[in-house]
């Protein structure tokens, strides 16, 4: 279908493709039909999506200045408010992207994870989303941990909100030319993990909006007062009036 040709348009007739999950995420019958196909199959892959997210941080493990975003393991929307920022080259090396190690929302991060941050006690951390989805105890673990920078905490009253806290950590206007805009609904984030990739190559932020750009993130957007020179909506079903919304912050 039209997903294999893309793949056969992206990586050629041969290679090896990254099945991320394990099979009741994506099936036996994928990784069989990728293989027949003729390409090299590496499963990355835990228990549950806390333990996936942790093979992933290892299979990424590069530069020892390494970064560590956190993120509740039911926050969906706060993991794409910052995978496109994870996604963004270190030093221009497109290898050496950023993992988002995933946290329990009553119990924090597991053992495991607290041991691959403190790995590097000087690495700096942040937690994306609110107490309620990624525990304050996450802090007090990495602290005791050995860790020597405090945890920052990227956070809003909902998950506009967070994007908006994240837009305006990491963004600039230089990389904000490039504005990209996807649906926030849980029924529409997919759309936004496609392009948390895409907009990591332009180093470029992802705004999340279906019905309406929020106050938080129309005063992040306009404090940075970006000349935006291409715009990208990542899927159908945004509103017309998040794209009036955008348009009118740079007219007024």
């Amino acid at each position: 279908g039209d997903t294999m040709k893309e793949i056969k348009r992206v990586i050629g007739e041969t290679g090896t493709i990254n099945v991320i999950g394990g099979e009741n995420t994506i099936s036996k019958a994928v990784e069989t039909q990728l293989k027949a196909a003729g390409y090299d199959i590496k499963r990355i892959s835990g228990n549950d999506r806390y333990e996936t997210s942790l093979a992933i941080a290892n299979e990424m493990k590069t530069g020892a200045d390494k970064t560590v975003y956190i993120a509740g393991g039911y926050a969906e929307a706060d993991a794409m408010s910052i995978a496109p920022i994870a996604a963004r080259a270190m030093n221009g090396v497109s290898t050496d992207t950023t993992p988002i190690i995933l946290a329990d929302q009553k119990t924090g991060l597991s053992s495991d994870a607290v041991k691959y941050i403190a790995e590097n006690k000087g690495a700096s951390t942040y937690i994306i989303g609110g107490a309620d989805r990624a525990p304050e105890s996450i802090k007090a673990q990495l602290k005791d941990a050995g860790m020597t920078k405090a945890t920052e905490r990227l956070s809003g009253a909902d998950r506009q909100g967070t994007n908006a806290a994240v837009i305006k950590e990491f963004a600039t206007a230089d990389n904000m030319k490039n504005l990209y805009v996807a649906k926030s609904d849980n029924q529409g984030l997919v759309d936004a993990l496609s392009a948390g990739v895409l907009a990591g190559q332009t180093n470029s932020p992802v705004v999340l909006a279906t019905n309406s750009v929020n106050a938080e993130q129309q005063s992040v957007i306009k404090a940075k007062n970006p000349i935006i020179t291409n715009k990208t909506q990542i899927g159908e079903g945004i509103a017309a009036q998040v794209w009036s919304t955008i348009n009118n912050l740079f007219t007024k």
